[in-house]
């Protein structure tokens, strides 16, 4: 199969940025799940950012840490056996201003969490490696169905303002919200992805491209709470979604599959094995919310 050009040269300008290799667990890094390794996370994180771009693998074990944001050519590697925890303190997760897009006020109105893994202006990234991401979420859908959350939750990936980012071979699991959030990125690839979460997991959407465009999604898996791939183009925002590609994506069990907003694009193959309501079209109420070119 042949993919779009400009992923084309996203491998190969990610490959750039490995001649750095850290190591977390031979740097000290504790695998048991339960101890916070923010400290030594955050100093890599820091000398990555120095440098211009490195490539992060864990290593061995279940390395549990806080949210942190990638800097541009910089390649995360959670290699297979081995997993990225993010830590259910939310005291530890951070705020982030609003985005102009519909997950702002999601849980509650003003500022939401911030992603365990973010980043803002970036370019050039990849996160591979056959292991698993953890957003430990059962913390947050507990507060979140007792009503005693006071922002809404993070997603477990998101970029924003962000091109030629890479995301492929892992397993990304219980996310506390939005699994893989995309807001004005280009040139995004996403392949051989596991996402899953309890289906009583409220909100934990599988790939949400946002106001963005250039995006291909292939040979994923997918089985979370609410919706498989939805779409979106903002709140009263006059951007368009390109959907350049969307392979095969096997939907497990979700509530819909559906696109939202102003969508625009062409689907060339969905393989869905339905549950309750398979598929939505769910345009905005406003005059920009319609879907056109969808077979």
């Amino acid at each position: 199969m042949t993919l779009l050009p400009a992923l084309v040269f996203l491998s190969l300008a990610a490959l750039s940025c490995a001649s750095t290799h850290f190591v977390l667990s031979e740097l000290g890094a504790v695998g048991d799940g339960e101890t916070d390794n923010t400290a030594l996370f955050t100093s890599v994180l820091e000398k990555c950012s120095k440098l211009g771009g490195c490539t992060i693998e864990t290593g061995r074990g279940r390395i549990l840490t806080s949210p942190f944001n990638l800097t541009s050519n910089t390649i995360l590697r959670v290699t297979t056996g081995s997993a990225l925890v993010a830590t259910d303190d939310k005291h530890k997760w951070a705020l982030m201003s609003p985005l102009p897009s519909y997950c702002q006020g999601r849980d509650k109105e003003g500022p939401p969490y911030a992603p365990f893994i973010g980043g803002w202006g970036v370019h050039n990234i990849t996160i591979e490696g056959g292991g698993e991401i953890d957003g430990l979420g059962a913390v947050w859908w507990k507060e979140f169905l007792a009503g005693t959350l006071q922002h809404t939750r993070g997603s477990l990936i998101q970029f924003v303002s962000s091109r030629d980012i890479r995301i492929g071979h892992l397993a990304l699991r219980d996310s506390p919200f939005w699994t893989v959030h995309l807001v004005y990125c280009t040139n995004v690839h996403i392949h051989d992805v596991e996402i899953t979460a309890p289906r009583t997991a409220r909100n934990t959407d599988g790939i949400n491209p946002d106001s963005s465009s250039n995006v291909t999604i292939e040979r994923c898996t997918i089985a979370c709470g609410y919706t498989f791939f939805f779409s979106l183009s903002g709140t009263l925002v006059a951007f368009f979604i390109i959907i350049s590609s969307l392979w095969t994506l096997f939907f497990l069990r979700a509530f819909q599959w559906s696109m939202c907003s102003v969508c625009t694009g062409k689907i060339l193959l969905i393989t869905v094995i339905p549950r309750d309501d398979a598929i939505a079209i769910k345009p905005g109420m406003d005059e920009w919310g319609r879907a056109v070119n969808l077979p």
